[in-house]
């Protein structure tokens, strides 16, 4: 069973995303929004919830934004982290 607190947090917290991500289409005009990291392992429910939720506040005349879950999963911090060192190293920056 769920308690009302879990619930609440989670909803607030599905609200803040969908905004960023409304934020974020106002801003840049993406035609695709990619969520990753451990949180997607609950991705049949943030991703409708952002989906509805960008659909009713974004203003895109072109079409609809597509949102989906990153393909790395997980790994998608540890690998751009890996890429962040091999760039300070050959700027000499780190050895």
């Amino acid at each position: 069973m769920t308690d009302a607190c879990s619930i609440a947090l989670r909803n607030r917290s599905l609200e803040m995303w969908a905004a960023l991500a409304v934020n974020l289409i106002h801003v840049f005009d993406p035609e695709l929004i990619i969520f990753g990291g451990g949180i997607m392992g609950s991705a049949d429910e943030i991703l409708p919830f952002v989906r509805d939720y960008i659909s009713s506040h974004a203003h895109t005349p072109w079409g609809q934004v597509k949102v989906a879950a990153s393909e790395l999963g997980e790994r998608a911090a540890l690998l751009a982290c890996e890429w962040l060192v091999h760039e300070d190293v050959e700027k000499g920056e780190l050895r």
